[in-house]
Formats: structure tokens, sequence, C-alpha cells
């Protein structure tokens, strides 16, 4: 799957966590489809990124717990949330951030667009000008 990641990452309280925790929540955030949803096992998941069933369990749960650290407030600073019992869980802001970069994207490209367009109006305007 593909995920946009954004560089305010760096300044969240993920990057106090372990390397190993970090590069779970990476790989959950590559995971998940495009609503935010991991529809997995934990052996699935630790299957597929090569760490201890164990270890990626240990991850999730610390994932559920609240972050007194986040900048959010959105489910106490919460990273997941169970969808069943056994296994699946969802991105608690994963919505929030994907449609946060569309947006910018949309203003960049509006932004290049009208900057192209006065361009072309200026170079038209000097040679109109130049005759």
């Amino acid at each position: 799957m593909f995920v946009k990641v954004h560089e305010q990452i760096f300044s969240s309280s993920i990057m106090e966590e372990s390397v190993e925790t970090r590069y779970i929540w990476f790989c959950l955030l590559t995971l998940a489809d495009k609503e935010g949803f991991i529809d997995m096992t934990v052996p699935a998941i630790a299957r597929r990124i090569n760490i201890s069933d164990i270890t990626v369990a240990s991850a999730i749960d610390k994932f559920m717990l609240p972050d007194r650290s986040s900048r959010t407030a959105t489910a106490d600073g919460r990273r997941l949330e169970k969808v069943r019992e056994s296994f699946g869980w969802k991105i608690i802001n994963y919505i929030h951030y994907r449609d946060l970069r569309s947006e910018e994207s949309r203003r960049e490209y509006m932004r290049n667009y009208m900057k192209d367009r006065r361009d072309v109006n200026k170079k038209a305007n000097t040679n109109v000008n130049c005759k």
C-alpha cells in the first residue's frame, strides 16, 4: 500500500519511542488500507515486517494506550483502536493526515497553475508591446 508521511512526524511523540517501535509504526502506516484499517493478525504483521510476534504485539498495545506527549488530543493521543477482539486495528488520525496532504497538494497545484498562467500572460503582453 501507499501512505503519505508528513515531515512533522519527526517532531511527534512517536520519535520518543525505540527504533524498533518506530519501525513497526511506519510499517503499520504502510500496511493500512486507504481508510487506515490494518486487517491482519499480529503473526501476519510480524511475518510481513520480519519482527517477532511478541515485539509487534507489544508495540500495538503501546499504540492503543493514551499518549500524554501527543500533540493531538483525539482519543487521548492513542494511535490505534481495535476493530475486532482477535485482530484488526484502525489508525485513528489516518484520514486526517491523508486528507491534509491532499489539501496541501491542491493548493500547491493552484499556485503553480496561476504562476504559469501569469507567465504566459506576461509573455503575451510583452510580445504585443514589442510590435
